[in-house]
């Protein structure tokens, strides 16, 4: 019994987290990788970058690395909420709203990665994309590059639901 709880659990993780993360960071090429310019106090802001029409669905992931002050209460982790902007042929054109933060203060450099924007239809133009800190800066970054990603696969939310309570089943088979 316990053979076939290990093997569910395994399943479960397999197309649970594991195909999520791939479908939203890791599925599609590679189309452009950008590193954004510091224009301010935590304001960055890329150049110019083309999506075409053969690229749908595309996405445009950030990958970041920071610092803070390596003084703060274990109890109160620094996070920083960001608004990115991206603008199609100089006008704006979607928003995004995140939140970076980290789960413990051990790692005064961390590192982050968001998929920002997913363009499902297809797109033509010259894109560009604007990242500002919209609360007070306790993680300040370092680097920030972008990923442009061509051809996604979006992750099915059935089979990730679905391994989700396989997960929790065998979770549950354990402790009975």
């Amino acid at each position: 019994m316990k053979i076939v709880l290990i093997l569910a659990m395994l399943v479960g993780l397999v197309l649970g987290p594991a195909y999520w993360i791939y479908g939203k960071f890791y599925s599609g090429r590679t189309a452009q990788t950008l590193t954004l310019t510091a224009s301010g106090a935590g304001k960055f802001s890329s150049g110019d970058f083309r999506i075409s029409p053969d690229m749908a669905p595309a996405g445009v992931i950030m990958t970041a690395t920071g610092s803070f002050a390596p003084n703060m209460p274990d109890d109160q982790p620094p996070k920083v909420g960001y608004v990115a902007t991206l603008f199609k042929d100089g006008k704006q054109f979607n928003i995004a709203r995140f939140p970076l933060k980290v789960s413990s203060t051990s790692d005064s450099n961390p590192s982050f990665k968001e998929r920002l924007f997913f363009l499902e239809g297809p797109q033509d133009g010259a894109f560009r994309m604007e990242l500002q800190a919209v609360t007070p800066e306790t993680i300040k970054l370092d680097r920030v590059d972008i990923e442009l990603r061509a051809n996604l696969q979006e992750a099915d939310g059935r089979i990730v639901s679905g391994a989700m309570v396989l997960l929790i089943f065998a979770g549950l088979g354990f402790l009975i």
